[in-house]
């Protein structure tokens, strides 16, 4: 009886956060989504080179994937409550700081310190919810706070679009901040306050070995890559090789993501029911034929259907590994996110845009693509040794 009533307390608290966090993490997503919406703006007002524009469009990616290596640990020794306070009411101060940067270099820093204020969230609000629910849902819970990281890639671009055609561009880095500073609020009013983990983390930290951390990131970096990674070459190989209107690619590009908004909160579920590894299988072998058919299939009903399951099967993968670590780890799980996080982020989406519009300029569309195939066979061998690796 006990025992049922320590979870009622902790699934009514856990009702609480999920929703802020949500709103929370949905509007990180859509912030990072957002700069280079705003990019052509920003390019008039300061007189921006291509160059430049390009570095502005990703120096909030550079700076949330770079800075996770320590991100983590700042979370074990503040707390959950106040990282994921910190992150949303530091990350929305900056943005909006951003609008009215007088010089450029003042803009890129403070864009490049608002994807630093950004990292510090999930290694923070992953472990903090998984804590908050029964372990027989935790899959379902992480699928559900996911699934705000499609709908702020998708809100965050049309808000800031129809925000500059009706207001000044420096109100338009206000209005989209007040979103994350009314989650802030809201978390640091709401949710009971969380306490340092440093005792609990060293305890923990030889819970998951660095093996098998290893072979996560690198299944992980296959999954990255294999989606995200592609994603900005393929509006451009779809217009160029096929000669399809660019109205309707960037169409298809979007719709084929839609399926990730339900994709995350049904893979955690189907990984409750399953297991993880079963589902981390199933996935990765999607992510790999769905890639291969991109690349070397002509365009057809088919390709549509292989775009939309190459971006559902990634969708699906996060809140699984996350659920995965999170109850592997426990309270070190912080640090083990920030680390996957560091490592799979730069060398997966940050890099792989770089190296394949190399590839694609200097050799070929189909040497382009091929670069990211062999990250993700290599996700699906390394899969079966994550089954063997110790965890303990």
């Amino acid at each position: 009886m006990a025992a049922y009533l320590v979870n009622l307390k902790k699934t009514s608290e856990g009702l609480i956060v999920l929703p802020v966090c949500w709103l929370s993490w949905m509007w990180n997503h859509g912030t990072r989504v957002a700069v280079p919406v705003l990019a052509p703006y920003l390019t008039e007002k300061y007189s921006l080179t291509v160059f430049e524009a390009a570095v502005l469009s990703g120096i909030t990616y550079l700076s949330f994937y770079g800075f996770m290596i320590v991100s983590g640990q700042a979370v074990v020794r503040i707390g959950y409550k106040r990282s994921v306070a910190l992150s949303t009411l530091g990350a929305a101060l900056l943005f909006a700081f951003a609008g009215y940067a007088p010089t450029t270099l003042m803009l890129f820093l403070l864009l490049f310190l608002t994807g630093f204020s950004l990292s510090l969230y999930l290694p923070a609000a992953i472990p903090w919810l998984s804590g908050l629910f029964n372990s027989s849902k935790r899959g379902l819970v992480v699928g559900i706070h996911e699934s705000a990281a499609p709908t702020g890639q998708t809100l965050g671009p049309v808000f800031v679009a129809v925000a500059a055609a009706l207001l000044a561009l420096e109100q338009v880095f206000v209005a989209w901040a007040v979103i994350a500073t009314l989650a802030g609020v809201l978390i640091i009013l709401l949710a009971k306050p969380t306490p340092s983990m440093v005792v609990q983390a060293a305890r923990d930290a030889q819970l998951m070995s660095i093996k098998r951390l290893g072979i996560i990131i690198i299944v992980t970096l296959g999954v990255l890559i294999g989606n995200l990674g592609v994603l900005p070459l393929i509006p451009i190989y779809l217009v160029n090789v096929f000669g399809l209107e660019r109205g309707f690619v960037a169409t298809l590009v979007g719709l084929s993501r839609l399926l990730g908004l339900i994709g995350q909160p049904v893979g955690g579920y189907l990984s409750d029911r399953f297991g993880r590894l079963t589902l981390i299988t199933i996935l990765t072998i999607l992510t790999f034929l769905s890639t291969a058919y991109i690349a070397y299939a002509p365009f057809n009903i088919l390709y549509i259907v292989f775009l939309v399951i190459q971006a559902t099967a990634t969708a699906m993968y996060f809140p699984v590994v996350y659920a995965l670590i999170s109850e592997e780890a426990r309270a070190y799980a912080s640090i083990q996110i920030g680390r996957l996080l560091f490592v799979s982020g730069l060398l997966g989406p940050t890099l792989t845009a770089f190296v394949m519009g190399y590839l694609a300029e200097t050799f070929s569309y189909t040497i382009a693509f091929t670069y990211p195939l062999i990250f993700t066979l290599l996700s699906v061998v390394a899969v079966p040794w994550l089954r063997k690796a110790p965890h303990k």
